[in-house]
């Protein structure tokens, strides 16, 4: 601490030399008169008050005045020592005298003095007056400074302010306080605005906190008139910020923006409003925390961030804390939430993004009910997603949302809502959005009622993956682009159930979650659109369409290899046709279903079921009502029961029956036809192919050989056997053709396993 002894020793500071370089000026001044009873000491803010000083351009000569007036005015002469008020050329000392401690100075006059120093636990009020110091304000330990409004312009003006030392303060209480040069607070130190005013139009670091800036009750304003900075968590990085009050507590800080990201404390309570007004935007960093705290019991007042210019980056630690009532944060300025950014919220607290956010990463847990009044985070503007963000709890999306970054997005998340409340969201999914979720709705089931439109490259696609593995439903609007020409993968992940519109414009998209098109007797009718005829919307997992689904367009539906389709049964795709490269059946008992056109390629297989006479009731039919039919790769034919008969059908030989029709035609032939093995028996088929109809026949009905599955001939079915099989189909074994087609494939594989599953007499 700077500390005078002399009681009455008179200084001067005469013959300045003013041209000197400032740092000349600065030496000058700590070797300068202050000769009574002087001791060597540090450098100090005191001593910084001192040597701004030297620099001025003062009257002849300048007087160093102390204090010894106990609680008392400024405008008397006797309460200061050498006698006399103090002038604009004199260094003005309170607190330094003995005695002189704990009390408080009141202007009763405009002040005016060339350094103003406040120790030893003194105090100064300026009483509705202004104060003009001319070159350094220092107020130390446990010291205080109050300052209410004097005029409409500058209550205290001072070229540099210095809080040095525990409890050093200033409050300003509507007053306006300008430092053009800087204002240092230091560790223990705070600045207390209650309808407050700062100004400075320095250059550099105008205002460095390594303290404490309190604001409220009441509006502040902090403002950097030219080009400096405001340093908020100061030289350690520990500096803090309250906005608080029983009312409204506000705070606009403007100007260019801060030293660097902010790594403090902010701490928010009720009613408070923090708006950073820097044309660069400001940062919170790694080491940063904002804690937001509620109100009493039944109170509405939230804490916002906003009204800012620039962008908020949020790189800290968020943590919000519920008592007597809910809590939210607010925060209303364009935002960007970093990969460091960490979020702890309690039960009963919100964080709302009201502005454009990017969302690049970050972890927030939250209590998590799966319930929205429970709290959480809510992006209520538009977002940009990009990189992982974790949500240990619940987290809505209510404006719209793109995923544009080449590496795309993953959301990981207990409960990720994300059409929001009203249904109003649409996602823009222009790379990889992968969500790993619990949830996606706050419904009993997960039902996405906005729109979703999957489009541009070959990245570009979504993938929900529930972790209860169930189905979730698409009852909005799913807007599609495919490629060509090879199809894109659009949509994967958990199965879905589309009760809402599809469309696809153009090209070929492919689905790989397995997929259900809801019908009449479901929720939601499914729509789907597949516009231009070399259009395809293609499934590489389970497919099932439900009879009343409607369809329009001129496209297909594609089955991949290795996917599989079924049309239930009254299922009438329009003019949609359908290309099968995996596995298509006709009805999930027996049935038929309408095309437009048919194509089945060398990897395809139709699989018809056989349950009686009747075709298109007792058995499958396929009709093709536009198109041809163009044949290639496998037909099975499975018998199945109908009606209330348990019992499988029993053709006999020579039955024929119908199963395909086409108004286009039949082209090409099906490779393969399985044989069925049914009720012990093996029942082997022909193809007739008629201008406009498949025909199946069959020709004849021969027992299964012995316990077929009994590879090793031991009297039993076990591991043994499943190994000797399959060390045969691989050597290309006769004996492991067990259809007896000629060809070692799947066909052979599954009828072994079927034989196995249903065992030997």
């Amino acid at each position: 601490m700077f500390r005078i002894n002399s009681a009455s020793a008179r200084h001067t500071f005469c013959h300045v030399n003013t041209n000197e370089a400032p740092d000349a000026r600065l030496a000058a001044a700590r070797a300068s008169p202050v000769r009574s009873h002087a001791r060597a000491r540090p450098a100090s803010g005191a001593l910084v008050a001192l040597a701004l000083v030297a620099g001025l351009a003062a009257p002849a000569c300048a007087v160093d005045r102390s204090w010894i007036g106990g609680h008392g005015v400024w405008n008397n002469a006797a309460h200061w020592t050498p006698l006399g008020v103090p002038n604009g050329a004199d260094i003005v000392r309170i607190g330094n005298m003995p005695g002189m401690n704990n009390l408080t100075v009141f202007a009763n006059a405009n002040v005016n003095a060339a350094a103003l120093i406040i120790t030893n636990g003194m105090g100064y009020q300026n009483e509705g007056h202004t104060s003009t110091i001319g070159a350094s304000t220092y107020i130390g330990a446990g010291s205080r400074m109050y300052l209410t409004d004097a005029v409409a312009g500058t209550d205290f003006s001072t070229p540099q302010l210095v809080l040095e030392g525990q409890s050093a303060r200033v409050y300003l209480d509507e007053a306006m306080l300008r430092t053009n040069t800087r204002t240092t607070i230091s560790p223990g130190a705070y600045m207390h605005f209650s309808f407050g005013h700062w100004r400075s139009n320095g250059a550099g670091d105008t205002l460095v906190n390594d303290g404490r800036l309190l604001f409220g009750p009441g509006s502040a304003f902090m403002t950097q008139e030219g080009n400096g900075r405001f340093d908020l968590d100061g030289t350690s990085g520990g500096g803090e910020l309250l906005v608080s009050g029983t009312s409204l507590a506000s705070v606009a800080i403007s100007g260019v923006g801060l030293r660097d990201a902010f790594n403090g404390v902010l701490s928010m309570g009720p009613y408070a409003r923090l708006h950073m007004l820097l044309s660069e935007g400001w940062a919170t960093g790694p080491g940063s925390t904002i804690e937001v705290f509620s109100g009493p019991p039944n109170t509405s007042e939230i804490a916002i961030i906003g009204q800012g210019t620039g962008t908020f980056t949020l790189g800290g630690h968020l943590r919000v804390y519920r008592a007597g009532a809910d809590s939210q944060l607010t925060i209303a300025q364009p935002t960007i939430i970093s990969p460091t950014a960490t979020g702890l919220l309690s039960q009963g607290t919100f964080v709302r993004f009201t502005a454009p956010t990017t969302v690049t990463g970050g972890e927030f847990t939250t209590y998590h009910s799966g319930l929205i009044e429970d709290g959480g985070l809510f992006f209520d503007a538009a977002t940009n997603w990009r990189g992982t963000t974790t949500f240990n709890g619940l987290a809505m999306q209510s404006a719209s949302a793109t995923v544009s970054a080449a590496s795309g997005a993953v959301i990981n998340a207990s409960t990720f809502i994300m059409d929001g409340v009203d249904a109003q969201t649409t996602w823009n999914i222009n790379s990889s959005l992968v969500v790993n979720a619990g949830r996606i709705a706050h419904e009993a089931f997960d039902a996405f009622d906005g729109q979703m439109i999957i489009s541009g490259g070959f990245a570009a696609r979504l993938a929900i993956n529930l972790a209860h593995g169930d189905a979730w439903t698409m009852r909005g609007a799913m807007n599609l682009t495919g490629t060509a020409p090879f199809p894109t993968t659009r949509l994967a992940g958990s199965p879905v159930v589309f009760a809402g519109d599809v469309a696809l414009a153009s090209g070929r998209a492919l689905v790989t979650a397995d997929a259900t098109f809801s019908g009449s007797a479901s929720p939601g009718i499914a729509t789907t659109t597949i516009g231009a005829a070399s259009a395809e919307l293609r499934f590489g997992g389970v497919a099932r369409v439900e009879a009343g689904a409607l369809f329009a367009g001129d496209g297909r539906l594609g089955v991949a290899a290795g996917g599989a389709l079924t049309l239930e049964d009254g299922v009438n795709l329009g003019g949609a046709g359908v290309l099968n490269d995996g596995t298509l059946a006709i009805a999930t008992g027996t049935g038929a279903a309408s095309v437009h056109r048919y194509e089945q390629s060398n990897t395809g297989a139709l699989v018809v079921s056989l349950g009686g006479y009747l075709q298109g009731d007792d058995h499958d039919l396929l009709i093709v009502a536009g198109g041809p039919a163009l044949i290639d790769g496998r037909l099975s034919v499975e018998l199945a029961s109908i009606a209330a008969d348990t019992a499988l059908f029993a053709p006999q030989i020579g039955d024929a029956f119908t199963i395909l029709t086409a108004l286009g035609g039949v082209s090409g032939a099906f490779s393969i036809v399985t044989p069925t093995i049914a009720g012990g028996m093996v029942h082997h088929w022909s193809v007739e192919y008629e201008p406009n109809a498949i025909v199946v026949r069959l020709d004849d009905i021969v027992p299964v050989p012995p316990c077929m599955p009994d590879f090793n001939g031991d009297g039993t079915l076990d591991f043994a056997d499943v190994q000797l099989f399959l060390n045969l189909f691989s050597a290309g074994n006769v004996a492991a053709d067990v259809n007896g087609d000629g060809i070692f494939d799947f066909a052979d594989v599954q009828m072994f396993l079927n034989a196995f599953s249903a065992g030997c007499p």
